[in-house]
């Protein structure tokens, strides 16, 4: 069944399907949607239709000569030989032999971007011959994170797409693609995945009863692999620790897991418990935090997921994350 490794997005998935069956794929899609709800595992699915089901290792492997994927980057993190988009086949590459998976692939710090050059050399990919299938796909990961120059470059090659390539853009902000881009694909819409459907995929994915149990709450509406390593700590212990500003129990909770969870998946974990408290706590309207400490707080902990990206301290996060909680107003002393 096609699709079947894709979680939740029924009818997109049946859409599609469909469009496959009857040889009527459009020759642009724009999948949009929220971060992590599956846009790109269902691109690279559908490509691996496209391009032909017997090369499903060398598509998921990145390793297919028809198959072009480009994303945002920065440039001090790719190793150039001759080509930008041979570059970025080569990172993926190695980052899916070591992952073993597509997901956890791309972390975005929120400075990369895919400059003018790229969308050169997919103009000229596209005008090429195709190696072994009948149809190249071209797969371009944030799309919204195009330069603007970069973006009316890439317009050129949708306005008189070639018929041997077909392309497919995520956007996790479909705002930010410029609107002539949007009106040449084929608009698919992605919602949060439900709790079933992360249940689904978790057990899929080999985790036990409690494991699914502690990931699916974290989860929200979207799926982060990064914390759902070793063994999760218990949330009210940690909501408990956080609301006693108990650090040394904090730091106990955030590292009891097991060797194979690093310090930034940990750090994660707890700032994710965090915010999804504090995020219950204004949908019940609980009397621990007023709404906008909790506000503040829930986007201090954004900016903190950012910076783990960026420069991680451990330390750092996490008692800022505690400073801020604390400094407001008749603040309670739970005890």
């Amino acid at each position: 069944m096609m699709f079947e490794n894709i979680a939740g997005h029924r009818s997109i998935k049946e859409y599609l399907e469909k469009a496959l069956k009857e040889n009527r794929c459009a020759h642009a899609y724009l999948f949009s949607g929220a971060a992590r709800v599956g846009k790109f595992s269902t691109a690279l699915e559908f490509a691996c239709q496209i391009i032909g089901e017997k090369y499903r290792k060398d598509v998921y492997s990145f390793r297919h000569p028809d198959l072009v994927v480009a994303f945002p980057f920065l440039k001090k993190n790719i190793k150039l030989s001759d080509t930008y988009l041979n570059a970025l086949s080569l990172l993926l590459q190695e980052r899916s032999s070591k992952r073993g998976s597509i997901s956890g692939l791309f972390s975005y710090t929120g400075n990369e971007t895919i400059p003018v050059d790229v969308a050169r050399e997919i103009i000229q990919a596209s005008s090429t011959k195709t190696y072994v299938s009948d149809k190249r796909v071209i797969i371009v990961k944030n799309a919204e994170m195009m330069r603007k120059e970069a973006a009316n470059t890439f317009l050129k090659i949708l306005e008189e797409p070639p018929k041997s390539t077909m392309f497919i853009l995520t956007a996790d902000n479909i705002n930010g693609v410029i609107p002539t881009i949007v009106s040449r694909c084929q608009i698919m819409k992605f919602g949060y995945l439900s709790s079933e459907d992360i249940t689904q995929y978790l057990v899929s994915s080999g985790k036990t009863a409690e494991e699914i149990k502690k990931c699916s709450y974290l989860m929200d509406g979207s799926i982060n692999e990064d914390i759902c390593r070793g063994n999760l700590p218990e949330k009210n212990d940690v909501i408990k620790a956080f609301l006693k500003d108990d650090r040394e129990a904090l730091f106990k909770l955030i590292f009891k897991s097991s060797k194979k969870q690093d310090d930034k998946s940990s750090v994660l974990v707890f700032l994710r418990i965090i915010y999804k408290y504090l995020s219950d706590s204004i949908l019940c309207q609980s009397n621990e935090f007023e709404r906008e400490d909790a506000e503040r707080i829930m986007d201090e902990i954004l900016l903190a997921e950012r910076d783990i990206k960026l420069n991680f301290q451990l330390n750092h996060v996490v008692n800022y994350i505690l400073d801020t909680s604390h400094k407001r107003e008749g603040v309670k002393n739970v005890r």
